[in-house]
């Protein structure tokens, strides 16, 4: 009986992330009459290594088949200061592949593009016009698209020039900006200590995802040219890390599954896709910024 009750709680909880998953992958909500212009990045990163031909890229659709055009504005945020947003790009034809520079964004904010240091953030907010004229923007979406970075919206997305890593911006005292689940697990603090090591390419977040949970710390291998996550997941001694013990509500325990992502200790932002296995169908962001 207690086999069947531990069975039923783990089908239970699988269907709620596959739920969770679903609503991430198929999104395709009602907004000014069905209109949505739905993005799949294909490059997240402009690698500082290759700065003149190293692009923000993805490819558009138009979910409807109703989109007459889509635009992107751009600004620039360096050291915490924002330029004025400023078209970019715009098409008018579906599906639409995109790739833009730091030389675009600097040409089309008229700045030199030597003005834009490692760690540059970029935010794009995106327009859409129907062919009955209506106007779709990010605040014309639910709130549910709003909030979640799987719903793939091409209206309010973000990207930035990689950074080296510098060994002495490492360690220190980070805060959760995103993640997934907390409330399920009963997540208390948003506190992360971050150490360099074990290894010469890697990171520890001390307490893991989850600070309660009786997992282990998640170790991160990154790239330290470009502070490109490549991958991580694994104990000093290669062995998968707990993600959550064997128990907590119920369920058997899982690994961490490390998907990507990117550390910029020159802005002290930690930016991961990460996942569970074998409850793999979960990925979601984890975000970190220094204190």
């Amino acid at each position: 009986m207690k086999k069947i009750h531990k069975l039923i709680t783990i089908c239970l909880f699988a269907l709620f992330l596959a739920n969770c998953e679903d609503n991430e992958k198929y999104p395709l909500p009602v907004v000014q009459e069905g209109a949505f212009v739905l993005v799949d990045i294909t490059s997240t990163l402009i690698d500082v290594t290759q700065i003149e031909s190293s692009a923000y890229a993805g490819r558009l659709q138009d979910t409807r088949g109703n989109i007459d055009s889509h635009t992107f504005e751009v600004r620039s945020v360096v050291a915490g200061v924002a330029s004025d947003y400023v078209p970019v790009y715009t098409t008018t034809t579906f599906p639409a592949e995109f790739a833009i520079t730091a030389g675009d964004i600097a040409a089309a904010l008229g700045v030199d593009i030597a003005t834009f240091p490692p760690g540059t953030r970029f935010d794009f907010v995106g327009k859409s016009t129907t062919d009955n004229g209506d106007v779709v923007t990010f605040n014309s979406l639910n709130a549910d698209l709003q909030a979640e970075l799987g719903q793939r919206q091409a209206y309010n997305l973000q990207t930035f020039i990689s950074c080296p890593v510098s060994v002495d911006e490492i360690a220190g005292t980070y805060l959760v900006q995103a993640g997934a689940f907390r409330a399920f697990f009963g997540e208390t603090t948003d506190v992360r200590t971050v150490v360099a090591g074990p290894g010469s390419s890697q990171i520890t977040i001390v307490e893991g995802e989850y600070t309660n949970t009786g997992g282990d710390p998640l170790i991160l291998d990154i790239d330290f040219s470009t502070g490109i996550i490549t991958g991580g997941g694994k104990d000093a001694d290669g062995n998968a890390a707990l993600a959550w013990a064997e128990g907590v509500n119920g369920l058997p325990e899982n690994t961490y599954l490390v998907e990507g992502g990117f550390f910029f200790s020159c802005v002290g932002v930690i930016d991961l896709q990460t996942n569970f296995s074998p409850f793999n169908g979960n990925s979601h962001r984890f975000q970190l910024q220094k204190q």
